[in-house]
């Protein structure tokens, strides 16, 4: 898997879960704003997921993220503690848990709080889909 090859372990501390192949990493607590700029800038497309551990809302937010990620291979998803990463949740204006903020490479594109994996995943589609049009268009 791309993902893992290209990630560096000074950026995140976890990329879960290995056996199944898929684009799910943990971001750690010790990275800088320049330092999560230039993961997004190594991905065509990143879902951050701020999240935190004490928040009702987040819980089982894992089961959704895996989900996600089954369904869009080429997305990496990005699991961000927002007590952890204090500077990230604050410079990316997230006050609500969990929140999934879509990243075209360092560009912010869209952000939902809903947990709902339906919407999430056309969110990323319909993400995707301009892509794919402006790429024929050009």
């Amino acid at each position: 898997n791309h993902f893992f090859a290209r990630l560096s372990s000074s950026i995140v501390v976890d990329l879960q879960p290995q056996e199944l192949n898929m684009p799910v990493a943990c971001l750690a607590p010790q990275i800088s704003m320049a330092g999560f700029q230039r993961l997004l800038q190594q991905e065509p497309y990143t879902v951050a997921v701020f999240h935190t551990s004490w928040a009702p809302g987040c819980a089982g937010i894992d089961n959704v993220v895996e989900d996600l990620a089954r369904h869009n291979p080429t997305v990496l998803f990005l699991m961000v503690d927002m007590d952890a990463c204090a500077e990230i949740s604050v410079r990316n204006n997230i006050i609500a848990m969990p929140t999934f903020v879509l990243f075209r490479g360092n560009r912010y594109v869209s952000r939902t709080t809903e947990r709902n994996p339906a919407r999430l995943r056309r969110l990323i589609q319909e993400a995707l889909y301009v892509r794919q049009m402006v790429r024929v268009a050009a």
